[in-house]
């Protein structure tokens, strides 16, 4: 099972596939105003140290970050209040069965309860693959057990129970190397299976492979990829492009539309997706300078859920990678951190 630590490289891999690029011109006519600082609100207690992604948010403003550990798969995911104040701890360790499970993925539903997409070893090669789910509590809620055949690179809760969950399936022809199949498949609450659907720009690997290893996958439907739940109840899945591709998949499973966005800059690479309160998906973008001594720098897009048009761009006051943790309509929360100790804040930022 993969992890994406934050701080140690985690875009690396995104940038890697962006390295081709060609140049995109901005869209004519899309305003960019600079955000600022407005107030930081520094992480009570002893937390610090790098982070994971993905960093999530809740409709009442709640922060859920997951610290890397030793074996990050195990690590819990935290909450904190917009106070910077620890209130939750959402661990594996409180689910019967799965205490020693391991986790890659994990979503947060607008309510606050938690979703991990977890793996327990049945064998030295076999794994049992399920949802383990916690309320807004952090209280031990569910366990759907969903298969043993396939890695999940990507989960999404629906606001009416159903799940979509991308990743590949591996598969053996005989006298074949086992070959990677991107899926995304929609599950019902008790882990039943509604629909599987093939993506558009889904590739499958027919790459030979050492005996015993792991199949590989070129583009395992939208790993490396975000998920944002709308308020049309749809689910909107971003594929790490160069220029990012969105997917919005119904409850049902099925592909209601696609569509692609342009980046605000020619060296602008996708990061993160956020579907905001005013019905606008808020695209993060890190831009790589030509020059190694200059500054690193992010951009948020607003864009229309329909056209996949850019409505207006945003610039973040803070230098560097940091990950959009909320936003609401003319309010930013960045997460960041000091360095080189790693005491974390939130900082919320507004147009200037």
């Amino acid at each position: 099972m993969n992890f994406k630590p934050h701080v140690f490289g985690s875009r690396l891999a995104v940038l890697l596939l962006c390295l081709s690029l060609a140049g995109f011109p901005q869209n004519e006519g899309v305003p960019r105003l600079k955000l600022v600082v407005q107030k930081e609100v520094r992480v009570k207690g002893d937390f610090k140290g790098p982070i994971q992604d993905p960093i999530g948010c809740d409709q009442q403003g709640r922060i859920y970050v997951r610290p890397y550990r030793p074996i990050p798969e195990g690590a819990p995911v935290l909450r904190f209040s917009s106070d910077g104040e620890h209130e939750a701890t959402f661990s594996l360790q409180n689910a019967p069965g799965f205490e020693k499970g391991r986790a890659s993925l994990f979503a947060i539903t607008p309510r606050g309860e938690v979703y991990f997409v977890a793996a327990k070893a049945l064998s030295p090669r076999k794994f049992e693959i399920a949802l383990v789910g916690f309320d807004e509590d952090a209280r031990h809620a569910s366990t759907v057990r969903l298969g043993e055949n396939f890695v999940a690179s990507q989960i999404a809760s629906f606001p009416t129970g159903e799940f979509l969950v991308s990743g590949w399936t591996s598969t053996s022809e005989a006298g074949k190397e086992p070959a990677a199949v991107p899926f995304t498949a929609s599950f019902d609450i008790r882990g039943r299976p509604l629909n599987r659907l093939g993506l558009p720009d889904d590739v499958r690997d027919e790459s030979e492979n050492t005996e015993g290893q792991e199949p590989k996958a070129l583009v395992s439907a939208v790993d490396l990829g975000d998920a944002a739940v709308g308020l049309d109840g749809n689910i909107y899945l971003m594929r790490r492009t160069a220029k990012p591709l969105v997917y919005v998949v119904s409850p049902l499973g099925e592909l209601v539309r696609r569509f692609e966005v342009t980046p605000p800059e020619e060296k602008a690479q996708p990061a993160g997706l956020i579907y905001g309160p005013d019905g606008l998906l808020v695209f993060q973008f890190d831009v790589i300078p030509e020059e190694k001594e200059a500054e690193h720098k992010q951009i948020f897009s607003l864009v229309n859920p329909e056209t996949g048009e850019r409505i207006r761009d945003y610039e973040s006051p803070i230098p560097g990678f940091h990950p959009l943790a909320c936003y609401a309509p003319g309010d930013f929360t960045i997460f960041t951190w000091d360095q080189p100790d790693f005491h974390h804040r939130f900082a919320n930022a507004v147009p200037h």
